[in-house]
This record gives C-alpha cells, structure tokens and sequence, in this order.
C-alpha cells in the first residue's frame, strides 16, 4: 500500500489533531496498518483508539471503512474529525434520505477519507454495491469484543463482517476494543483469520482513575454527598434496573441537582434528547442504567457513580472507562449490599443455557473485585490477563487505607495523580493537572467561551477544545498564534477556526487582573514558528 510523500503520522498527529507526543502503542498499530498488516488492537478507553485509524486514513489513497454499533457513536467521531478538518461520510439509519444520498455522493467523488457504518449497514446490499465502486484501503472494526460470544456485548451481526473482508481482499483490516479477555482476544482473531503476530496490547490501566467501593446505606443521601463534590462537572450514575434510574434522578431533581434519567423503557427521542443534552454541557448528570454509554466519548466525565454491583468485570471497566478520557483525574465510586447479588441472581436466572453458566461466572469475578481487601487494580486487571507490577497503587480506597499507615518515605507510584491519597492528604475534584500553575478564574472563561461557540456552531463543547486544552492555556496563557499553536489539541484548522477568540479571551482576562503571562513553550515546541 503506498501512502503520500508529503506526510508522516507524526505531521499529522500535530497539523491535524494538535499533538506533540505519541501515546503507547499508537505509532507501532499506525505503522503495522500502513504496512498493510491486519491487526488487533487492545487499548484502554481514552488512549487513542481512534487516531490507530484516523492517521493512516489521511494517508491512504482509497477510503478507510469504520465498522461502529451505534448512531451516537458515528456521530460524534464525525463532530470531531469535521472540527479538525477531515471530511467523513457517516451512513446510518438516522439519516434523511437527502442525507444518505449526499453522503453516497461524496464516497464516490473520493472527496470523504473516511466513511462510518454500523455492521447492519455495511451488510446491505447496497453498501456493498457502493463500496465496489470506490477503492477501499483499510477496513476497521471498533468495539470489535462483539465478535465474540464470550464478551459481554456480542452481535451476532458482528460475526458475519467477516464476508465484508472477504469482498476486499487487499484491504487491511484493523479490530478495536478496550474491553477484552485473552479469550476473547483469541475468538476476534479466530473470527477474522488474524496471525498471532498481529496483536497489539496496552495496558489496561487508567491511572488517573480513583476506584472506591462502599457499602449502600438506604436512601439517597450517599448519592447525594458523593455528587456535590464535583460541583458543574459531569458525571454519570448507573443503575441496574429501570425504576432504580426513575427513582434515583427523581431523588436527584428535587436536590436541584441537573440531572436526566436514561433507560430503554424511555421513547427514543427523548433519550436522543437527554444524551445530546449531557454531550453538550446543558445536562451535569445522567442517571441511567447500561443501555446508556457506549456511544459516549465525553472526554470531560469527572465521576462515575454505580448505585449497584454492576453484573460483571467487563461491563464495570468500560462503564468507569468513560470518566477521565481526556486523562485528568476522575473519581469512580462503586456502591452494593447483599440485595444487589441476589437481584443480578435473578436477572440471570432468566437467560438461556449456556448463557446463564458464562453470566454466573461474571458476577462471581466482580463480587471478588468489589469484597477483595487488597489493591483493586490487581484483580481488576488479572481479570483482563495483565499482572500489575505493584503492591499498591495509590489509587483505590484500599490502597488509600494501607497507606494511611506507611511512612512518607515511601517512593510514590510514578505518573499517579493519586499519590497524595496514600499520605492522609485529600483526592480535590478539580480538574486541574497542576493546582499550583492554572489560573482557575481564567479556566472559567475559557469554558464559557468554548460553551457559547460550541452552540454556535452546533457542536458538542469537547468538539471545539477538551478540558485539558484549556488546562494548558489557562496555565500557559499563550498571547499571540505562535504561541497558541503549541498549545495540546490545537492543530490547523482548530487554529484558523478558534485562535483568534481565545486569544481575544486570554488577553482581556490577563489586562483586567494586572497579568504578564511568562509563556512557557512544551519542550520541541517553536512558539515563533513562522507556518502559524
């Protein structure tokens, strides 16, 4: 497969989506697919799945396919490569029928680098026939642990994608997913005729991610005191039935907390309604049960709150898997009693052999997670193959106990933004990376100036700049577009689109508080590059 001369992933990864640095193993899977070398890829939610195939699309000359299970999903991938100035083709049955035929329209044009189908889709004649017409480069599966019967989400649409490859032999095809068992690992690539050469495994540790578990008093008032520490920052609560959610956010409501419920039991439109209206900061908290998420790739998700033992290890992961993408701290609270094990009994009591079997398995691995005395992280991730290197990883309420204890001598976990939980000192929930260099007051403006151009132009907040963009600025307070351009997540067309606002922003804010910024350029970083 031949790619363009002019670029590299690594001018991409800094023109288009504004990053200076790699996140491992993204350039090994980029080179591996340019190569034309099929390959599955095993990443934690937040660690950059999406750029694995987004780069190497702007560098095949035919059409990279992306496989998706649902609408919101699509839809917000294409809100966000649309903000950064690649063209993609979303095609689903959302959509009007002028849509579908402008989107069919620009595949054949070869004017879109990517095109977004769910496996229902992609299976239609129709699509088949389209994508005959069209060189197609690279063929990806996202949330590919759907192949497989042994996950926890299987799609028996999933399984039949394996026709879709068979119609596009040249094509690489790259699988997905953050939520997978070595034996489901081993089934997606039995599935999809994959070499054992082509696997790629990060780690399935988030460490900015503090995990807790306690015991549920009646009541709500547990709810209520872990949610007001996070004061207009967004979380979610899961929930395992229906009337839990309406009970729940009702609960909530009435303490005037900015909250909507979501479960199946809702019209369509109204959860649409209700999930557009947290995507785009106008809602702080949904209360639902796990039909809600999925599709969720809000990177500014400070808290998740399970109100009851999830029903298994992987559900729990990639539940808690959406707080903290954008890899600041978030805080996980997990809270059960003894009713909860008996209500998961009944639920799966209700499913078919073997199914039933696979699912009792699963709900005795997360008893044992949530009852261990030891560190969470290490049966958290045994569960998903990986031994963790440590004893303790400052990191759970567990470890946060034992080293209540142990001597301030003791060397502190490196990267953990926890580490003072282990000292007696408190978790703040403040965004902030580093307390000590972000201006707080000029954070605020910032977020509402993001607010009001991300309405403006109909876009979720995050589409325009992810919190920790607006860390760095309000840390940095760059002054002129040189300086801008170095800032995290600013690539050319956020640059053209956004820099003159926050610039305007920054300047005013630091004329009116008595403010000379002493910028600071990220080692590598040229704030006098001439191009910008």
């Amino acid at each position: 497969m031949h790619t363009s001369e002019r670029q590299t992933p690594a001018t991409i990864l800094k023109d288009v989506f504004g990053y200076s640095e790699w996140r491992p193993p993204q350039r090994e899977i980029i080179e591996n697919v340019l190569a034309g070398r099929d390959t599955l890829a095993i990443l934690p939610t937040g660690a950059g799945k999406s750029l694995c195939y987004q780069i190497p699309a702007l560098l095949f000359p035919g059409l990279t396919v992306v496989v998706s299970p649902l609408i919101s999903l699509m839809k917000d991938q294409w809100e966000q490569l649309s903000a950064a100035g690649v063209t993609a083709v979303v095609l689903n049955s959302s959509l009007t029928e002028s849509q579908y035929r402008a989107g069919v329209r620009q595949v054949i044009e070869r004017r879109a680098r990517l095109l977004y189908v769910a496996p229902e889709t992609l299976l239609l004649t129709r699509t088949r026939d389209l994508l005959a017409r069209v060189p197609v480069a690279a063929l990806v599966i996202d949330e590919a642990h759907c192949i497989s019967e042994w996950g926890h989400d299987f799609r028996p649409e999933y399984r039949r994608l394996v026709t879709v490859r068979q119609q596009f032999p040249r094509a690489v095809c790259l699988a997905l997913t953050a939520t997978a068992t070595p034996r489901v690992q081993q089934d997606i690539m039995d599935c999809l005729h994959f070499s054992a050469a082509a696997r790629f495994i990060s780690s399935f540790d988030r460490a900015n991610l503090f995990l807790e578990v306690e015991y549920r008093r009646p009541g709500i008032e547990q709810a209520v005191e872990f949610i007001s520490r996070f004061r207009d920052q967004a979380g979610i609560v899961y929930c395992l039935t229906r009337n839990q959610v309406d009970r729940l956010s009702a609960g909530l409501a009435a303490r005037h907390f900015s909250v909507r419920p979501y479960h199946a039991g809702l019209a369509a439109e109204l959860r649409q309604a209700y999930q557009e209206a947290f995507i785009r900061d106008e809602v702080q908290i949904m209360v639902a049960t796990v039909a809600f998420g999925m599709g969720i790739n809000k990177p500014d998700v400070r808290f998740i709150l399970h109100h009851h033992l999830p029903l298994d290890v992987e559900g729990y992961y990639q539940q808690i898997g959406r707080a903290g993408r954008d890899g600041l701290p978030a805080h996980c609270l997990l809270l059960h009693n003894r009713g909860d094990v008996a209500m998961a009994r009944m639920l799966i009591g209700k499913k078919e052999s073997p199914e039933r079997e696979v699912a009792e398995q699963h709900l005795d691995a997360i008893q044992r997670l949530v009852e261990g005395q030891g560190c969470r992280r290490i049966p958290l991730l045994a569960y998903f193959g990986e031994t963790y290197g440590r004893e303790h990883c400052d990191g759970c309420d567990n470890c946060r106990r034992q080293g209540e204890a142990i001597v301030d001598d003791v060397p502190e976990s490196p990267g953990s933004p926890w580490a003072r939980a282990r000292r007696g000192r408190p978790l703040s929930p403040s965004p902030a990376a580093d307390e000590r260099t972000v201006d707080h007051g000029l954070f605020e403006a910032l977020r509402r100036l993001r607010k009001s151009l991300a309405d403006e132009g109909g876009i979720p907040a995050y589409a325009v700049f992810s919190d920790r963009s607006l860390l760095d600025m309000a840390a940095r307070m760059p002054l002129t577009k040189g300086q801008f351009r170095t800032i995290h997540g600013v690539g050319k067309a956020k640059m053209y689109s956004f820099a003159s606002q926050f610039l305007r922003t920054i300047r005013e804010y630091c004329r009116e508080n008595d403010i000379v910024p002493a910028y600071r350029a990220p080692t590598g970083e040229d704030p006098d590059d001439p191009s910008c």
